[in-house]
């Protein structure tokens, strides 16, 4: 074969790779980050055994929405509060000043996942390590390493399909 014909192969397969290698790897990676979701959250809950409320757990929701999308040679992970439920505060309020005033997911998502916060301001107990930080960690290692396995298979994969 001479060699421009190969270089043309070779550079198709290459195209073809760049194009694909994110949208094939995304429902694998997805997983993993699913798993560092939950174990962070899950370090966080236990982290703090409230005295003054009964756990709704709405914030574990935030896994329905873990979302990983892979588009070229880049890959978007994502999660948010849209499926938590607003809190609606304390039925009973253990002090007084701690009157039924709700609080929305949204900004449960931020105080609880970004500030690692068990309440916020008045109603501040305890403050964990963020999900967020765990999370972003994971994310920074490959987690594990294990991603550099997954684009690997992947690679392989893409190259071979005819």
């Amino acid at each position: 074969m001479a060699n421009g014909k190969l270089s043309a192969m070779v550079l198709k397969d290459i195209n073809k790779l760049e194009k694909n290698l994110a949208k094939e790897c995304a429902p694998k990676i997805n997983k993993l980050f699913k798993e560092s979701l939950n174990f962070a959250m899950l370090d966080w809950y236990n982290d703090y055994d409230p005295k003054k409320y009964n756990r709704t757990y709405n914030f574990m929701k935030v896994l329905n929405t873990a979302k990983t999308t892979g588009s070229g040679t880049t890959i978007t992970m994502q999660a948010d509060s849209s499926s938590m439920s607003d809190y609606q505060g304390f039925d009973e309020p253990p002090y007084r000043g701690y009157e039924k005033e709700p609080l929305p997911a949204s900004l449960a998502f931020d105080f609880f996942f970004i500030n690692g916060e068990h309440g916020h301001g008045n109603w501040m107990m305890h403050r964990s390590i963020p999900p967020f930080m765990t999370v972003d960690r994971d994310v920074d290692d490959g987690f594990g390493n294990r991603v550099q396995d997954i684009i690997s298979a992947t690679m392989g994969s893409l190259l071979t399909k005819k």
